[in-house]
């Protein structure tokens, strides 16, 4: 026998349960977010996988691949390529483009003005058109620029050339095919004009021939040289890294995860923390932000990283002073 207080005791669990109960059925979202990354595609049956720095972001914020968020990635090493590729993107109905680097975001913003589109590891994102301004972008377009300006390629050589004995020639490591080459190869003229420095260019468009390059640097008896910033030789780390170890060639490198996994030095902004910082970006666009109502974010400092493992190796001496300044000595 059921009594009239436990009938409305039992109705009233009931009614306060169907809400909960309706709610944890619904079915989760699940985001589509297409990376377009300037580089060659990983060999056939390779995983084509995000930037992990991005995705640890997007999972501190609750995105689980898989679950509630699926990755589309596509490469292109030359604008052409990619974009195709983002092209394909677009077609697939991504919810949001993310493109890494200056000749991604170019591809990017050719294929869509509608789709939101978070850049990272940009420069100067006003100068070459893809926002209004930092702090309205308007448009489809935002996110994070990395190196504030030019200058960095000047600081690069300055560095250099106190980390080793006096270098009458230097090489600079370029890549003309995208923006960041010329952005950055005139200012390095200009210092090396007025360190009284003379150049080597080298102009890189892949990494099957770092090794070709560096042995010719070794012949011609140049012992120091100068990667400048470039999201396109990172996916060739391990062939510059040891190209440059085989011919004890003193590099330092405008990205700093370079000195992290056995470079020489490194200048500049944190391209893991930048990376990791743009996953917020791509969560407030997926909760319903506007891309240009999102202020382009800069990179608060540069910073100076010293691999004393690999200067040893290379049987260089720091400098007291120049070591002094470093953000961070790698022992």
């Amino acid at each position: 026998m059921i009594t009239r207080r436990a009938f409305i005791v039992s109705l009233t669990g009931s009614l306060l349960a169907a809400p909960l109960a309706a709610r944890a059925q619904q079915p989760t979202t699940v985001y589509r977010i297409g990376f377009l990354l300037p580089s060659l595609p990983p060999p056939p049956g390779t995983p084509r996988l995000a930037p992990p720095d991005v995705d640890a972001g997007l999972r501190d914020l609750g995105y689980v691949p898989g679950q509630n968020v699926v990755y589309e990635v596509r490469y292109g090493f030359d604008p052409d390529a990619l974009t195709v590729a983002a092209e394909e993107l677009v077609r697939s109905k991504v919810d949001l483009l993310y493109a890494w680097g200056t000749t991604s975001t170019i591809a990017a913003r050719r294929a869509t003005t509608t789709l939101p589109i978070v850049l990272c590891n940009v420069r100067d994102p006003v100068g070459q058109g893809f926002v209004n301004s930092l702090a309205h972008p308007g448009g489809n377009v935002t996110g994070l620029s990395e190196t504030p300006s030019a200058e960095i390629a000047g600081k690069l050589l300055e560095l250099l050339t106190e980390a080793v004995p006096r270098p009458s020639r230097i090489a600079v490591v370029w890549n003309s095919l995208t923006f960041g080459g010329t952005f950055y190869l005139d200012e390095v003229q200009k210092a090396a004009s007025a360190l009284k420095v003379g150049l080597r260019p080298i102009d890189m468009h892949g990494g099957s021939d770092f090794g070709d390059q560096f042995e010719t640097l070794r012949r011609e008896r140049i012992t120091g040289a100068v990667v400048l910033p470039d999201p396109t030789f990172w996916p060739h780390r391990e062939a510059l890294l040891a190209a440059a170890a085989k011919e004890r060639v003193a590099v330092i490198y405008g990205t700093t995860e370079f000195a992290r996994v056995g470079g020489f030095m490194a200048y500049g902004s944190n391209s893991r923390a930048i990376a990791r910082r743009s996953a917020t970006f791509i969560d407030r666009i997926l909760r319903g932000a506007k891309p240009g109502d999102l202020p382009v974010e800069q990179p608060a400092k540069l910073e100076l990283l010293i691999n004393l493992k690999t200067a040893k190796a290379l049987g260089l001496t720091i400098p007291p002073s120049l070591l002094a300044r470093a953000d961070e000595v790698i022992q």
